[in-house]
């Protein structure tokens, strides 16, 4: 867990949305988030690849989500909330060695 976040807890309809992070995303990355499937999901973390970005800048094609723990991945729009916590890796980082 990252920092001191209360984990599992329920997620209003008001918060529903992808939230973009500040400076947007970034394309082929992978992110921390929180996430909910809907109002009787609680919110968890989810780790989000963002493949291809739309003209928009949000992930789009090849761009899936890994709740932790579970061994299934989910398409970005199965998601009704999904808040980005911390970018971990992005495409220039495997080119340059992680530094």
């Amino acid at each position: 867990m990252l920092g001191k976040r209360k984990m599992f807890r329920r997620v209003r309809k008001s918060e529903f949305g992808l939230h973009e992070p500040e400076g947007g995303f970034k394309p082929r990355s992978l992110y921390i988030c929180e996430g909910s499937t809907g109002t009787t999901n609680p919110a968890h973390e989810v780790l989000l690849f963002t493949g291809f970005l739309s003209k928009k800048g949000l992930p789009e094609g090849y761009s899936y989500c890994q709740p932790f723990g579970i061994d299934e991945c989910y398409l970005v729009n199965e998601y009704a909330y999904l808040k980005p916590i911390k970018l971990i890796y992005t495409e220039a980082d495997m080119y340059n060695g992680g530094e």
